[in-house]
C-alpha cells in the first residue's frame, strides 16, 4: 500500500499520505515494524507492477524486502485493542479492517465498528475482508461496492 501511495503523490500536487497500523499482538506489531516481507508476500506486486516495485521496493528475493525509507517515515504502528477507543483520537480516510470481525460475536463486531467509525472522518471509507459482511449488523455503514462501505450520513451524525 505504502509504494502504491507514494506513486500517486508523486503524480498528485497536494495529496499526502499517513499509514497507521494497529493490532492487539505486540509480537505482530513488532514484525510490522521491522517491515521485511519475504519474497512469497510480495511476488504478485513484484510480478504485477515491476516499474513501482523497482522504484520503492529495497532488498532480495533471498533476505526479503523493505519500502524504501521515505515511505517507511510515513508508517507507523501502535498495539491497539478495536474494543476500546483510539488514544489519542486520531481521524482518517479510509479504515481497512482485513478478516478481524469474523472472530467476533455480532455484538462484539458492532462494538468494534463503533470505536472504528469514532475514528474516521465524515465520509471515510471502511473496506472489510472477504469472509466479512456488516449486512447482518446495526451500523452506520452502508454498502457501496463488494467489501467497502461509507457512514449513512444521516446516522454518522449521532456519532460522537
Amino acid at each position: 500500500a505504502g509504494a502504491l501511495l507514494e506513486e500517486f503523490r508523486q503524480s498528485t500536487p497536494g495529496f499526502d499520505y499517513k499509514i497507521f497500523g494497529t493490532d492487539i499482538s505486540s509480537q505482530v506489531i513488532e514484525t510490522a515494524e521491522e517491515g521485511i516481507y519475504p519474497f512469497r508476500a510480495v511476488q504478485r506486486f513484484k510480478q504485477d507492477l515491476p516499474g513501482v516495485f523497482d522504484k520503492h521496493m529495497i532488498g532480495n528475493d533471498t533476505d526479503g524486502y523493505q519500502v524504501t525509507k521515505d515511505i517507511r517515515k510515513k508508517i507507523r504502528f501502535k498495539h491497539h485493542n478495536l474494543f476500546n477507543r483510539l488514544i489519542p483520537s486520531q481521524k482518517f480516510d479510509i479504515v481497512l479492517i482485513r478478516n478481524v470481525l469474523i472472530y467476533f460475536t455480532h455484538a462484539d463486531q458492532e462494538r468494534a465498528l463503533s470505536n472504528v467509525e469514532r475514528c474516521m472522518h465524515p465520509g471515510a471509507t471502511l473496506v472489510i475482508g472477504e469472509s466479512e459482511t456488516l449486512s447482518p449488523l446495526n451500523t452506520n455503514f452502508v454498502s457501496s461496492a463488494p467489501l467497502v462501505y461509507r457512514q449513512d450520513d444521516a446516522k454518522a451524525e449521532k456519532v460522537a
